[in-house]
Protein backbone atom coordinates (compact mmCIF):
# COMPACT_ATOMS: atom_id res chain seq x y z
CA UNK A 1 0.00 0.00 0.00
CA UNK A 2 1.40 3.61 -0.82
CA UNK A 3 0.91 6.00 1.65
CA UNK A 4 0.15 9.18 1.46
CA UNK A 5 -1.42 8.01 -1.67
CA UNK A 6 -2.66 11.51 -2.24
CA UNK A 7 -2.99 15.38 -1.11
CA UNK A 8 -5.10 14.91 1.92
CA UNK A 9 -2.88 11.48 3.39
CA UNK A 10 0.05 14.06 3.21
CA UNK A 11 -1.39 16.73 5.37
CA UNK A 12 -2.81 13.86 7.35
CA UNK A 13 0.61 12.89 8.06
CA UNK A 14 1.80 16.31 8.57
CA UNK A 15 -0.73 16.39 11.19
CA UNK A 16 -0.01 13.88 12.77
CA UNK A 17 3.59 15.23 13.18
CA UNK A 18 2.34 18.67 14.07
CA UNK A 19 3.54 20.54 10.86
CA UNK A 20 -0.03 21.00 10.04
CA UNK A 21 -2.83 23.66 11.85
CA UNK A 22 -6.01 22.27 12.62
CA UNK A 23 -7.39 25.85 9.69
CA UNK A 24 -4.76 24.10 7.37
CA UNK A 25 -5.99 20.66 7.69
CA UNK A 26 -9.84 21.27 7.92
CA UNK A 27 -9.17 23.13 4.41
CA UNK A 28 -7.36 20.28 3.01
CA UNK A 29 -10.15 18.11 4.01
CA UNK A 30 -12.78 20.64 2.45
CA UNK A 31 -11.07 20.48 -0.97
CA UNK A 32 -10.88 16.60 -1.25
CA UNK A 33 -12.38 13.54 -2.28
CA UNK A 34 -13.07 10.93 0.16
CA UNK A 35 -14.20 7.32 -0.59
CA UNK A 36 -17.38 6.55 1.71
CA UNK A 37 -18.47 2.86 1.98
CA UNK A 38 -22.59 2.53 1.01
CA UNK A 39 -25.54 -0.11 0.62
CA UNK A 40 -27.65 0.22 -1.68
CA UNK A 41 -30.94 0.80 -1.78
CA UNK A 42 -34.43 0.26 -3.76
CA UNK A 43 -33.77 1.97 -7.23
CA UNK A 44 -30.42 2.31 -6.91
CA UNK A 45 -29.88 5.00 -4.14
CA UNK A 46 -27.79 4.90 -1.50
CA UNK A 47 -27.28 5.60 1.90
CA UNK A 48 -24.40 7.10 4.18
CA UNK A 49 -23.32 4.99 6.95
CA UNK A 50 -23.65 6.46 10.16
CA UNK A 51 -21.14 4.90 13.16
CA UNK A 52 -21.04 6.06 16.64
CA UNK A 53 -18.30 7.67 18.29
CA UNK A 54 -17.97 9.33 21.69
CA UNK A 55 -22.01 9.80 21.86
CA UNK A 56 -22.23 11.50 17.98
CA UNK A 57 -22.79 10.37 14.95
CA UNK A 58 -20.55 9.97 12.29
CA UNK A 59 -20.00 8.97 8.73
CA UNK A 60 -16.98 6.95 7.87
CA UNK A 61 -14.83 8.18 5.12
CA UNK A 62 -11.59 7.11 4.01
CA UNK A 63 -8.94 9.44 2.11
CA UNK A 64 -8.25 6.78 -0.53
CA UNK A 65 -9.88 3.64 -1.82
CA UNK A 66 -6.78 1.73 -0.38
CA UNK A 67 -7.43 3.31 3.27
CA UNK A 68 -10.82 2.21 2.83
CA UNK A 69 -10.41 -1.19 1.94
CA UNK A 70 -8.05 -1.86 4.76
CA UNK A 71 -10.46 -0.63 7.10
CA UNK A 72 -13.58 -2.02 5.34
CA UNK A 73 -12.09 -4.95 2.71
CA UNK A 74 -13.93 -4.69 -0.29
CA UNK A 75 -17.23 -3.33 0.18
CA UNK A 76 -19.16 -1.16 -2.43
CA UNK A 77 -18.00 2.43 -1.79
CA UNK A 78 -18.62 5.72 -3.67
CA UNK A 79 -16.04 8.51 -4.29
CA UNK A 80 -17.57 11.84 -3.26
CA UNK A 81 -16.17 15.40 -3.21
CA UNK A 82 -16.09 17.10 0.29
CA UNK A 83 -18.38 20.19 -0.78
CA UNK A 84 -20.83 17.65 -2.22
CA UNK A 85 -20.72 15.70 0.78
CA UNK A 86 -21.34 18.35 3.21
CA UNK A 87 -24.57 19.17 1.40
CA UNK A 88 -25.62 15.72 1.45
CA UNK A 89 -25.12 15.02 4.93
CA UNK A 90 -27.69 15.60 7.94
CA UNK A 91 -27.04 18.37 10.07
CA UNK A 92 -25.31 17.27 13.10
CA UNK A 93 -23.26 14.65 11.96
CA UNK A 94 -19.46 14.29 11.80
CA UNK A 95 -17.03 12.61 9.80
CA UNK A 96 -14.79 9.48 11.10
CA UNK A 97 -11.98 9.68 8.38
CA UNK A 98 -10.19 6.73 8.36
CA UNK A 99 -11.81 4.98 11.21
CA UNK A 100 -9.48 1.75 11.19
CA UNK A 101 -7.52 2.22 8.49
CA UNK A 102 -4.18 2.09 8.58
CA UNK A 103 -3.20 5.61 7.67
CA UNK A 104 -3.52 8.51 10.35
CA UNK A 105 -7.51 9.84 11.00
CA UNK A 106 -9.28 11.85 13.16
CA UNK A 107 -13.14 12.86 13.98
CA UNK A 108 -14.50 15.88 12.29
CA UNK A 109 -16.65 16.53 14.94
CA UNK A 110 -20.67 18.04 13.94
CA UNK A 111 -19.26 21.61 14.68
CA UNK A 112 -16.63 20.85 12.38
CA UNK A 113 -18.14 20.30 9.80
CA UNK A 114 -21.10 22.91 10.07
CA UNK A 115 -17.58 25.11 10.02
CA UNK A 116 -16.83 23.50 7.01
CA UNK A 117 -20.44 24.22 5.36
CA UNK A 118 -20.23 27.84 6.76
CA UNK A 119 -17.19 28.69 4.39
CA UNK A 120 -19.16 27.14 1.52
Amino acid sequence: MVFPANRLEELLADAQDGRVSDSELLEGIRGASLFIPVSGGEGGAVSLPGVTLDGGQYVPAYSSEEQLVSAAGAVSRIEVAVDRLLGIMPGGVGIALNLRAEAPGLPITPDAVAALRVRE
